[in-house]
């Protein structure tokens, strides 16, 4: 079958008293059912997103993928208020000085060559450079200073099918981290649910996981990634943040697009995140907390070919190494995805082929918080034109491995 849109009906005509059976053997195709007269052959209308509650909420937040989604999707602003223009009352004096302090803060990671962290480092035992310039250090705080962390949780697709698997991980979670760590619990599918605000309220957080639902949906991973960075940590900016986030990373839009190029001249209707990856790791670069992505590998399948009918029975025969083929690349590119999302704040990226594995992986990301150092410094360079800045961090301890994010946009 080329590329294109079939749709293929029995209309009135019954063959036997059981129900009609359609066969297709191509190796890519859409298949529409329907009981009845069959509707003149058209090609799929491709819909307009409705806006979600995560798209909305980082449109109207003051950050690069706020102004990404309000160049792409003026929509989500549509039903802003004005605000009011600031008065020159109480502002400074025509031709005053106004002076702002731009702060550069990193979380760097500190373990020696088995991986093991190395506590109690002071700060002259850190050198920062920008663009290969030495910067002084302003500010500096230990691996024992607390975290803000939020768990983010992917319930779309099977995993919505290990809902009390998922609930039994994530109370273990709140039990390897530190007691002093505030938490917050966001799951998604098309939308965000938030469970949890940031708390140190175990017992609260416990009661909210407990009545945790998993909600029909697809998966929006790009825009409730982009929700957390702008809104959980909104008013604990410049301090301790790390995102702990458990997906398989395969947003609907990369599929769409994805299905888009292997059969040309398809349209795909819209679905999956407002954001693009590449405006979500702009964003991840500017937010300065560390991501943890947790990559778990789809556990079946998903089929190519949707079916909504509950009046004919459908057999789809589809050539297996074609569609293993597609879903392959899907989980190598976000894979992919997931790795720079950590790379580019200076986190780890891990991997799980099981939920049941889930627990020694937090075991790991508690044992990896507790190495990291956070400090600041206000950069050499006050020529914020927008370009991308180098940063490296040395130690002056042997044998001592560090990591942090390696560079910011001077915005």
């Amino acid at each position: 079958m080329s590329a294109g849109f079939a749709r293929i009906g029995i209309g009135r005509r019954r063959t036997g008293s059981a129900a009609p059976y359609i066969k297709v053997t191509a190796a890519q195709a859409v298949v529409v059912a329907t009981r009845g007269n069959i509707a003149p052959v058209t090609p799929p209308v491709q819909a307009t997103k409705n806006p979600t509650f995560a798209a909305t909420t980082i449109a109207r937040r003051s950050s690069s993928m706020s102004r990404a989604l309000n160049r792409s999707y003026p929509q989500l602003i549509r039903n802003r208020p004005e605000q009011p223009r600031p008065t020159s009352e109480g502002g400074p004096e025509e031709g005053s000085l106004k002076l702002e302090t731009h702060l550069v803060n990193l979380n760097v990671s500190a373990t020696d060559q088995s991986g093991k962290a190395v506590p109690d480092l002071k700060p002259e035992a850190f050198t920062v450079y920008e663009d290969g310039v030495k910067q002084q250090i302003s500010f500096f705080s230990s691996e024992k200073t607390p975290f803000n962390l939020v768990l983010l949780i992917d319930l779309s697709g099977s995993m919505k099918d290990e809902i009390d698997l998922i609930k039994a991980t994530a109370l273990h979670f709140l039990d390897v981290i530190s007691v002093q760590d505030s938490v917050a619990v966001v799951t998604f599918t098309t939308d965000v649910t938030v469970v949890s605000r940031l708390t140190k309220d175990r017992e609260d957080l416990k009661e909210g996981i407990e009545w945790m639902l998993a909600p029909a949906g697809g998966t929006s991973f790009y825009d409730a990634l982009g929700y957390t960075l702008v809104e959980e940590f909104r008013k604990v900016k410049r301090q301790r943040n790390a995102v702990i986030a458990i997906t398989d990373g395969e947003d609907n839009s990369l599929q769409s697009s994805l299905l888009t190029r292997l059969r040309p001249g398809m349209r795909m209707p819209v679905s999956g995140s407002f954001l693009t990856f590449e405006e979500l790791l702009d964003g991840a670069t500017e937010s300065e907390a560390l991501i943890y992505p947790i990559h778990l590998n789809p556990m079946e399948p998903q089929p190519l070919v949707s079916v909504n009918s509950s009046a004919a029975n459908i057999s789809v025969i589809k050539t297996q190494p074609s569609v293993r083929q597609i879903q392959g690349e899907m989980s190598e590119i976000a894979t992919k995805q997931l790795r720079s999302l950590a790379d580019a704040s200076g986190a780890r990226f891990y991997h799980a082929n099981r939920l049941e594995d889930l627990n020694g992986v937090f075991e790991q990301v508690a044992a990896e918080l507790r190495t990291v150092y956070s400090m600041a410094y206000t950069p050499t360079n006050l020529n914020y034109d927008g370009s991308f800045r180098k940063i490296s961090v040395k130690v002056n301890k042997p044998d001592v491995v560090v990591r942090t994010r390696p560079g910011y946009y001077g915005r």
